[in-house]
């Protein structure tokens, strides 16, 4: 834009627009100056992309035009925004701040004939506006001030979160979506402006980029695309024997279906209160991992994975309560053996397998460490271990992971609570 166009657009705002809305419509227009105002870039940094790094948020933090960050990453789609979790290249300029809002308009005073003042609101362009702001720009539906992810790329078989703060309280509709499988939708909580978001994803979703996308009242919708990086799986082979041998299929999915219908419960508050811990201390060996590819009494194909986390240890080592939460099962089940599963409050529930003895009942509330029960070899086992698994919307996930990262604390923080 010239100057001569900038002096012609304010003399245009001063025939609809009196007071204090012209100072609004020349603040618009030099917002508009800074968004189109090049700035060449000599060196360049790596850079993984957060959720917000539009084309439009990167080139305003680094006082860029979108056209040199498609130069400086050629191999990169234009029409596509930076893909969450990817790398791309960054110039090396001065670091700018500020918020990027989207105004559906701006309302100006107007007289009647007979002087008789009224509103009228103008319509503003979908091209956001660039506020004044100590925040680092990215580019976010409306009433999200903050937005975050709990960790970056994403990997399939692992509990995926994001917490947010709000300008005012809402219901968020947030799914995780991909071109072969049917959307996933986040379960969402809030406490006040505080927002937080949990999906499980099993170990066979699909890796590159998918969709995170957040669907308002109206019918708009706000998405960046989300990488999925490939994990690490191990392949085994399984041979039953004995009475493990003679479990049929039918026990298998009817034990399922009854323990989803506990599973599918979600508490809409957090019944923990610190971050999670492994549930058995002694072990003889760490003897699987979730995930693991599986193929059964000599078959060549491996169409399942291993659900939990896999303890050999001695008879009646003890199995401790990963943390605090209420005892939805305890008794001893078909395949699982003697069972405990413990309900954590958001959709966490955790459970422990092929126990040779059981120390609590349904019902019962309990702590972190409290031990729930034995190491055994009960049910369809092998020999004594412990299987620890872990479940977030009513998905499988690795609960070793979810302890790694510390999901616990993080999500807490999410809503706003304390984590001891």
């Amino acid at each position: 834009m010239h100057v001569n166009e900038f002096y012609q657009l304010i003399s245009k705002l001063e025939k609809v627009v009196s007071g204090k809305w012209l100072v609004v419509g020349i603040f618009l227009i030099t917002c508009h100056l800074s968004l189109t105002t090049p700035i060449n870039a000599q060196t360049t940094t790596p850079y993984t992309v957060q959720i917000g790094d539009t084309w439009r948020a990167l080139a305003l933090r680094h006082s860029v035009s979108a056209d040199l960050l498609h130069n400086l990453n050629p191999s990169l789609n234009p029409q596509r925004q930076p893909i969450i979790g990817s790398s791309l290249y960054l110039p090396d300029t001065p670091i700018q701040t500020g918020r990027l809002t989207h105004l559906e308009g701006v309302p100006t005073l107007h007289y009647l004939a007979n002087r008789v003042p009224y509103e009228l609101t103008i319509p503003i362009p979908s091209t956001p506006i660039l506020l004044p702001s100590a925040d680092q720009i990215q580019e976010l539906p409306n009433n999200i001030q903050i937005l975050q992810l709990s960790h970056t790329p994403a990997i399939p078989g692992q509990a995926f979160a994001f917490r947010a703060i709000l300008n005012h309280a809402t219901t968020l509709n947030v799914l995780l979506e991909t071109t072969t499988l049917d959307p996933l939708p986040f379960d969402t909580f809030t406490n006040g402006t505080f927002a937080v978001g949990l999906r499980g994803v099993g170990a066979f979703y699909p890796t590159g980029a998918q969709e995170i996308s957040i669907y308002h009242a109206d019918g708009t919708r706000w998405s960046q695309p989300l990488l999925f990086s490939a994990g690490d799986w191990d392949f085994q082979e399984i041979t039953f024997t004995g009475a493990a041998a003679a479990i049929d299929n039918q026990s298998i999915a009817d034990e399922r279906a009854r323990l989803f219908q506990i599973w599918l419960q979600a508490l809409d508050q957090p019944l923990f209160h610190a971050e999670f811990q492994t549930p058995i201390v002694d072990i003889v060996e760490y003897t699987s991992g979730y995930g693991a590819r599986r193929s059964y009494d000599g078959g060549v194909t491996y169409r399942t994975y291993h659900e939990g986390v896999d303890f050999a240890a001695y008879k009646g080592t003890e199995v401790s309560a990963t943390a605090d939460g209420i005892v939805v099962v305890a008794e001893p089940l078909y395949v699982r053996g003697g069972a405990v599963i413990i309900n954590h409050g958001l959709g966490i529930y955790s459970g422990y397998y092929h126990l040779s003895e059981v120390n609590v009942n349904a019902g019962d509330v309990v702590t972190r460490g409290q031990r729930i029960g034995g190491v055994g070899t009960t049910g369809l086992s092998t020999g004594n271990h412990l299987h620890w698994d872990f479940l977030v919307t009513e998905t499988w996930v690795g609960a070793d992971k979810w302890v790694e990262r510390g999901m616990g604390c993080w999500v807490l923080e999410g809503l706003g609570r304390s984590c001891d």
